[in-house]
């Protein structure tokens, strides 16, 4: 029942699905690169990192990265998964309080865009390796 619980959305199974995108990734990238020095593969197959955040807003206030607390009395609630080269894989907001205007979707994009790219300059830095977008 608890892992079923997990999937079925709220502020816990966000938290979980994010820290798993960001940190998948990286796991990958680590194995292919054992991979290739095992000979197995002659480069990473990888051109492109992702990541994925939440955002919202609590009391009329913009936040990133929501905690379980304000998560739970969002009025706006925003989930945004991105690649590293900025191209968008998911955009899904809720008005749970209160209707939100243009200007404060634009405002949760961005924030959610900044915070993104910083999960991608971390998992850079761990990787020691930049991804070259292709473009599609």
């Amino acid at each position: 029942m608890e892992a079923r619980r997990a999937f079925q959305g709220g502020a816990t199974s966000s938290k979980q699905i994010y820290i798993v995108v960001s940190a998948l990734l990286v796991a990958l990238a680590l194995a292919l690169e054992r991979m290739v020095a095992a000979g197995m593969l002659r480069s990473v197959p990888l051109f492109d990192s992702v990541a994925a955040t939440s955002v919202g807003i609590v009391d009329d206030q913009l936040l990133l990265d929501l905690a379980y607390e304000e998560d739970s009395r969002a009025q706006v609630d925003m989930n945004v998964v991105m690649t590293g080269g900025g191209r968008f894989v998911e955009v899904q907001a809720s008005a749970e309080g209160r209707p939100y205007t243009e200007r404060e979707l634009h405002d949760l994009i961005a924030l959610a865009t900044g915070g993104i790219r910083r999960l991608v300059e971390a998992q850079q830095e761990l990787l020691h390796m930049s991804f070259s977008a292709r473009a599609r």
